[in-house]
């Protein structure tokens, strides 16, 4: 157990290479197969995502995905998907709780030469817990509602609370589909550091100063389908769309680029 700890948080850290961005909390489809002992799997595949948030430019970078399921409870997980990690460590066929974190990489060269002369925005370590309930159905549908609430602990870039629901459900033998809505509030502190132009930015770029305050920043949808190719292999294609609103769709951040944010990637998952 130990060596599996520093391996997921060796991998969280080298989000800091790819990942300089806040990514989706995007659900992966997982196969409800009946089994004893721990579950695993490990995919790899990239991902296109903003520049940064606001930005209406795109590149591209790895992605990667280790769960570990059925720890001591079917219900039970730890999963690593990107710079992100979430658990479930509650022995519940409905409740679920479990620490999160997130990396959010440095915001430093970006392609819009404006935001690019404001001041970086240092890298944020989030850490926190997920919440959550899960309603099954019969033929392996389920239901699931969760909250994830999370604070920097790195640079003091705020807190995050995002609420989701998740629809997971087969779709024939070999197909699995998980589709559902999402939305974050964002504290002050956030809202400032990623959408906030204060006079020293607005001097640099040449953006008018803006006081970005708390509130809900985006409201989106997560999909997902994968398709199982043997009983250990699937591949599984991500999506996901962001709408920042309020003051985080206001800011000259965003005016410099587009307020519709587009995620899309590809996943080839190894089960054992």
């Amino acid at each position: 157990m130990k060596k599996h700890s520093i391996a997921l948080a060796a991998l969280l850290a080298s989000g800091a290479a790819v990942h300089a961005q806040e990514l989706p909390l995007t659900d992966v489809a997982v196969s409800e197969e009946a089994g004893t002992g721990t579950r695993w799997t490990l995919g790899l595949g990239a991902l296109a995502y903003p520049d940064y948030q606001g930005s209406s430019d795109y590149k591209a970078a790895p992605l990667w995905n280790v769960r570990a399921q059925n720890l001591y409870h079917p219900d039970t997980y730890v999963q690593l998907l990107g710079p992100i990690l979430t658990s479930n460590l509650l022995p519940d066929s409905g409740f679920r709780l479990g620490p999160m974190a997130q990396y959010i990489g440095k915001r430093g060269s970006v392609q819009n030469n404006q935001v690019d002369d404001m001041k970086n925005v240092d890298a944020s370590v989030m850490l926190g817990a997920v919440v959550g309930y899960d309603f099954k159905f019969a033929e392996g549908r389920l239901l699931g509602v969760e909250f994830l609430g999370r604070q920097d602990v790195a640079n003091g870039n705020g807190f995050l609370g995002t609420l989701q629901a998740t629809y997971r459900t087969p779709l024939g033998e070999n197909w699995r589909m998980s589709i559902g809505p999402e939305t974050t509030w964002a504290s002050d502190d956030y809202m400032k550091a990623y959408f906030g132009v204060d006079s020293a930015d607005a001097s640099r770029s040449g953006l008018d100063r803006y006081n970005a305050d708390a509130g809900i920043k985006d409201v989106g949808l997560n999909a997902s389908v994968s398709y199982l190719i043997t009983a250990h292999w699937d591949v599984t294609g991500i999506g996901a769309y962001r709408r920042l609103v309020g003051d985080a769709k206001d800011s000259p951040v965003t005016d410099e680029g587009s307020e519709n944010q587009w995620y899309g990637g590809l996943l080839f998952n190894y089960h054992f």
